[in-house]
């Protein structure tokens, strides 16, 4: 009986992760948080929304645009959430893109992206830069 319960109890945790798996709002992909290439929208009702690559989060704030509180993305240094439009980003670098695609990382300084621009490739961006260029590369 005991087994029982605690296979029962294990099968549970196990779907109760499954289930709090994050995806993407826009694309329903599952954004993979360790990465370090998603970001985060919060309307103005204080709902939070995880956008799996810079494209769907270009295509999601311009969704809601209206109602956009916030915008942040993942500093790739620190694994911090840091607000994307004062962030600095390498695009197509030698980091595995979350998709087809190139590759985006942030960096809170100008200074961190140039140094990993320097070691592995890819073009540093402002934000204004990467979301101009931003589309949808599913």
């Amino acid at each position: 009986m005991k087994k029982l319960l605690l296979s029962i109890f294990a099968l549970t945790l196990f779907v109760g992760i499954a289930v709090a798996e994050e995806k993407c709002s826009l694309c329903g992909m599952k954004v993979d948080e360790g990465k370090r290439q998603y970001f985060v929208i919060t309307t103005k009702d204080g709902k939070r929304q995880k956008a799996c690559n810079e494209g769907c989060a270009s295509m999601f704030m311009e969704n809601v645009k209206k109602d956009l509180k916030s915008i942040e993305a993942v500093d790739y240094n620190t694994g911090s959430l840091i607000d994307a439009n004062k962030a600095f980003y390498v695009k197509g670098s030698d980091v595995k893109p979350v998709m087809g695609g190139a590759s985006v990382v942030s960096f809170t300084k100008k200074e961190d992206a140039e140094k990993f621009q320097k070691e592995h490739g890819g073009r540093v961006l402002s934000a204004a830069e990467l979301f101009k260029t931003a589309g949808h590369q599913h």
